[in-house]
């Protein structure tokens, strides 16, 4: 039925390509941040996620991984920055999603791509597996100088993004609104399902 989607329809949640719009429209989000040093690309973000005084319906928790219940990460969108993915917990969950990075202190690896340079960074998006129309987004950097476009990944409609930083161009500036690093990759998740009787 309709096979190339000629006719108006509502997609399902799942169907709808997630991107970052996904986990920060979310009525309540979770960031969950590594222990210990915080970089300033990921306080950028954790700032650009901050309600408004507009905005007092929307509930935003910052947590340390260390302060992780059994539960939190299965309860609203989450936003996971730096080294806190590496946590087992974090593990399981991306595991139970469509995402193709798998991290290590090396780096993070894209379908047999490993990016294990310093200035490297990975912005992705899934579909929270528990919770439809949510979603898990995760930003890390190999170091500090990869997070450089921290100021603009709102301007992404993609679920995935690799990031390189040239040399000479340092972490993020405040204020700065431009791309301080080139996509060397991109994907979009989407998932077409084909009606048939």
């Amino acid at each position: 039925l309709d096979p190339d989607y000629h006719l108006f329809r509502r997609l399902k949640t799942d169907e709808i390509m997630p991107t970052y719009n996904v986990t920060r429209r979310s009525e309540a989000l979770l960031i969950v941040v590594p222990d210990g040093e915080l970089h300033d690309g990921y306080r950028v973000l954790i700032d650009a996620n901050r309600p408004d005084e507009d905005d007092d319906a929307r509930e935003v928790e910052i947590r340390g991984i260390g302060e992780i219940g059994p539960d939190d990460l299965t309860a609203s969108s989450v936003l996971i920055l730096g080294e806190a993915v590496l946590d087992p917990r974090v593990g399981e969950l991306l595991a139970r999603t469509r995402s193709p990075v798998a991290w290590s202190e090396a780096g993070f690896d894209i379908g047999g791509d490993l990016y294990d340079g310093e200035r490297q960074a990975v912005f992705l998006t899934v579909h929270h597996p528990d919770l439809p129309g949510e979603g898990v987004t995760v930003y890390y950097g190999n170091g500090a100088d990869a997070l450089s476009n921290a100021t603009v990944l709102g301007f992404y409609a993609n679920s995935l993004l690799v990031f390189d930083t040239p040399e000479g161009v340092s972490g993020v500036e405040a204020g700065d609104a431009m791309p301080r690093a080139e996509v060397i990759r991109r994907m979009d998740f989407e998932f077409h399902e084909r009606i048939e009787f």
